[in-house]
C-alpha cells in the first residue's frame, strides 16, 4: 500500500479539523508558504485563495462544511 493509499484510507476516520490541518500541511509542503488567505488580481479571477496556491477558499470552505 502506498503512502497516498494509506492517507485516503484514513480520511473517513478524520474530523473536519484534522482534514483542514492536513490540507494546510500539504499546501505548505508543496509551496513552501505557510497557509493563509490571499487575493491576487489575475489569479482565480481575484477570488480568495489558500496562500501560494490556486485553491479557492470558497471551495475549501464548502468541502469543510460537508465534513
Amino acid at each position: 500500500m502506498t503512502a497516498l493509499q494509506k492517507a485516503v484510507a484514513l480520511l473517513p476516520e478524520m474530523s473536519s479539523g484534522e482534514k483542514a490541518q492536513l490540507l494546510q500541511w500539504g499546501v505548505s509542503d508543496l509551496t513552501g508558504v505557510s497557509a493563509g488567505i490571499e487575493k491576487t488580481p489575475g489569479i482565480c479571477g481575484g477570488d480568495a485563495c489558500i496562500a501560494g496556491s490556486r485553491f479557492r477558499f470558497g471551495l475549501w470552505y464548502t468541502l469543510k462544511s460537508w465534513g
